[in-house]
C-alpha cells in the first residue's frame, strides 16, 4: 500500500516512471560485474537473452551450489545466469518431452508415408469420379438428378481451386478460373502421392532408431548446458567417473553432484550417475 497525503491523488506516470528506475536484481549485477561469463554458448545479445531466466530464479537460489565448486565468488556469480538458463530449459523441455509418447519408429514411418500417399491418391479418384458423375448424361426418370450432383461438384471444385463459398458461382469467367485451380490441385495431388512414395523408399532406419531408456527426457541438452558452464566455471573436465570426485560428499563424483544440485533447484527429476555417464558418452560419440 502506498502512503498518500490528504487531498494529494497519486501521480500515476511519476510512479510510473520510479518503478522503471529501479533496477532488477540481474542488471545490478551486469553493471557490477560486467555481465554473464562467455561459457562458448553461442545467444545473441547473451545479457537481454539471459534476463527472464535470472527472475526466474534468483542468485540466492543458484548461488549456493555454485560456491560448492568456485569458491571465487564473482566468478561464481558470474555464471548464476548460465546455471538459471540450463534450468529453466531442462524444466521445461522435461515436461515438453514427456508429452511425446507416441514418437514412431521405422515402421510406424513408413506406414505413415505410405498413408500419406494412398490418402492423397483416393482423394484424386473421389474428385475425378465425382467430376465424370456430373458430366453424365441425364436419366428421364430422375431428371433432378444429374444437375444436383453437377452442382455437388461445383461446390467441391471450387473448394479444391481455393474459391470454398456456400453457393455455387456460376460466373463464366470465375467458372475458368474454378476449373484452371481444380486442375492444379489434381496436379499437386498427384505430386503428393508421389513425393511421399519417394520419401518412403528413402526411409534410414538407423537414423529413426532410438535408444530405449537411455536417459530422463531432456536430459541430453541439460548435460550439454551444464558441461560448458562445468569447464568455465571450475577449469575442470566434465567427468561421470568416481575418481573426479574431489568434495569429500557422497560417492557421485563433483560434476555429477553439480548437475544434480542444479536439477534440485528446479524441481526436475536428479539424474543418476549413469544417466549422465550415458548422456556424456552420447555427446562424445557425435561429436
Amino acid at each position: 500500500m502506498i502512503d498518500q497525503k490528504p487531498g494529494k491523488a497519486i501521480n500515476a506516470d511519476g510512479l510510473a516512471r520510479r518503478m522503471r528506475t529501479i533496477k532488477s536484481e540481474y542488471e545490478r549485477f551486469c553493471d557490477e560485474l560486467g555481465g554473464p561469463a562467455d561459457i562458448g554458448i553461442p545467444l545473441k545479445w547473451p545479457r537481454a537473452a539471459l534476463a527472464p531466466y535470472c527472475r526466474e530464479y534468483s542468485s540466492n537460489t543458484i548461488l549456493p551450489v555454485l560456491l560448492k565448486f568456485q569458491p571465487d565468488k564473482s566468478c561464481a556469480r558470474r555464471h548464476w545466469p548460465w546455471a538459471a538458463f540450463a534450468i529453466s530449459h531442462y524444466v521445461f523441455e522435461q515436461k515438453e518431452r514427456s508429452k511425446y509418447t507416441d514418437e514412431p519408429g521405422p515402421k510406424e514411418v513408413e506406414a505413415l508415408l505410405s498413408q500419406i500417399a494412398q490418402a492423397a491418391g483416393k482423394l484424386s479418384s473421389g474428385l475425378h469420379r465425382l467430376e465424370d458423375l456430373s458430366q453424365r448424361l441425364g436419366d428421364p426418370a430422375t431428371p433432378l438428378r444429374r444437375a444436383h450432383i453437377g452442382w455437388l461438384d461445383a461446390m467441391v471444385s471450387q473448394a479444391a481451386a481455393g474459391f470454398l463459398a456456400d453457393d455455387v458461382n456460376e460466373s463464366g469467367e470465375d467458372l475458368l478460373t474454378i476449373d484452371c485451380g481444380k486442375r492444379a490441385f489434381f496436379t499437386r495431388l498427384t505430386e503428393v502421392a508421389t513425393g511421399a512414395e519417394m520419401a518412403r523408399s528413402r526411409v534410414d532406419r538407423a537414423l529413426l532408431g532410438r535408444d530405449r531408456g537411455q536417459t530422463a527426457p531432456g536430459l541430453s541438452t541439460f548435460v550439454f548446458r551444464c558441461c560448458a558452464i562445468w569447464r568455465s566455471l571450475t577449469g575442470r573436465k566434465p567427468s561421470a567417473n568416481k575418481v573426479t570426485r574431489r568434495s569429500g560428499e557422497g560417492e557421485d563424483p563433483d560434476f555429477v553432484v553439480f548437475i544434480q544440485e542444479l536439477a534440485k533447484i528446479g524441481q526436475a527429476p536428479v539424474p543418476s550417475r549413469n544417466q549422465v555417464a550415458s548422456s556424456l558418452r552420447v555427446m562424445r560419440t557425435r561429436n
